[in-house]
């Protein structure tokens, strides 16, 4: 028997949940020049939270934190400052949690197209 050390769980694990986001964030989904898209996505209990993102037109990522629901207003401290995209480019996008519940995602693009993918991986830590 080993002694010393931490024994944790073989990845992958329940502590990673990882999704893929519905509409207006789902596969194929349709995005016109200038109107943003929105979506609340439940984040309690993750360290950080991942975002996988990529679209056929460029255009930028808003990350807010909300208050705790069910209150829909967002705070006025960032997340994470606004990160550019870049057509058919995925963009990776790490926020650090410290206990909020919830995040908004906004994407605003530069032009008319469609949503390659919107992917969340919340890690909860070991």
């Amino acid at each position: 028997m080993a002694v010393g050390g931490r024994k944790g769980q073989v990845y992958p694990s329940n502590t990673r949940i990882h999704r893929t986001l519905p509409a207006p964030f789902d596969k194929d989904g349709t995005i016109t020049i200038a109107t943003p898209i929105t979506i609340l996505v439940p984040i309690a209990g993750d360290n950080y939270t991942r975002i996988y993102f990529k679209a056929n037109k460029a255009g930028t990522l808003k990350f807010q934190f909300v208050r705790p629901f069910p209150e829909s207003a967002v705070y006025d401290t960032k997340a994470v400052v606004d990160v550019t995209t870049v057509a058919d480019i995925e963009k990776l996008v790490d926020i650090p949690v410290e206990g909020e519940s919830q995040i908004k995602i906004t994407f605003t693009p530069d032009a008319t197209g469609t949503i390659s993918y919107c992917d969340v991986c919340h890690n909860w830590g070991i």
